[in-house]
């Protein structure tokens, strides 16, 4: 029996808080933008700063957060792609577990998945979801996500997307 899947838009479970834009990627070396708990992609990761530059992964055993095996991730496409023809962003959802002082561990991130959005096979823009997966049993405390260009010379003009952890209901 299908069930339908609890949806919110609470920001605590919003990796960046808000919509992605694809033109927003760096195509000049290409760095990730990295989505956590501050607002935006930022240029860094940290273990305990969200700032205009650092953003935290998003702790799944916080007060008000879900357990683990209630975790669900969806990909929203929200604007249509367009750019360089063979534009390809690579998104990494990874997790890593506590530093020893209730800090996440960014140095030892270990990657759950990896998948393209691709400018030739961009999906029609809709609220529902692109991409809609439970969190698998090796993921840690804590989780974020990273996108980078796979190609500098190839880059998006539009495109915007939503990295979404719900409760299953």
């Amino acid at each position: 029996m299908n069930m339908p899947m609890y949806t919110s838009y609470r920001k605590q479970y919003t990796f960046g808080q808000i919509p992605f834009e694809l033109k927003d990627l760096d195509d000049n070396t290409p760095a990730p933008s990295y989505l956590g708990s501050a607002e935006g992609g930022k240029a860094n990761l940290s273990k305990d700063t969200d700032d205009s530059t650092h953003t935290m992964p998003i702790c799944l055993k916080a007060s008000d957060q879900a357990a683990f095996e209630k975790v669900r991730l969806d990909v929203k496409v929200l604007e249509a792609f367009a750019g360089d023809t063979g534009a390809v962003a690579n998104v990494t959802l990874f997790t890593c577990g506590d530093d020893g002082s209730g800090d996440a561990d960014v140095s030892n991130l270990k990657t759950l998945l990896t998948f393209p959005l691709k400018l030739a096979d961009a999906p029609a823009a809709s609220t529902i979801p692109y991409m809609e997966i439970g969190l698998p049993s090796n993921t840690m405390t804590w989780v974020g996500v990273s996108i980078v260009l796979a190609d500098k010379t190839k880059a998006f003009s539009a495109g915007t997307i939503m990295i979404h952890m719900n409760p299953s209901l």
